[in-house]
């Protein structure tokens, strides 16, 4: 779930989704500020998913993502670094380590 559909379900609605119908619906618009907007709804979701607001940290990834995205244009990079990432966290959490110290 973790690899596969989430960064797959995720990218889709973020990246796919939301991003690019920023940047078709305000072309004058920066594609970094269609990047940042999307990176902080990406933190927002995560936030109120996990009721914790320390997920809002995945904010910084995003932006990372968006930036594969808008250099790309393929959705297939995005998810395979989203992939990577949540694979990162996954062995970081299951070594015993924690963000809350």
């Amino acid at each position: 779930m973790l690899l596969v559909v989430a960064p797959l379900v995720e990218e889709a609605l973020f990246r796919s989704g939301m991003q690019e119908i920023l940047l078709r619906r305000w072309p004058a618009w920066p594609a970094m500020a269609a990047n940042a907007l999307t990176a902080v709804a990406f933190g927002a979701a995560h936030a109120l998913a996990r009721d914790d607001a320390t997920a809002f940290a995945v904010v910084i990834p995003a932006l990372v993502i968006g930036v594969v995205y808008e250099r790309t244009g393929k959705l297939r990079y995005c998810v395979a670094l989203h992939a990577v990432m949540n694979a990162g966290w996954l062995a970081w959490h299951m070594a015993g380590m924690s963000v809350r110290g």
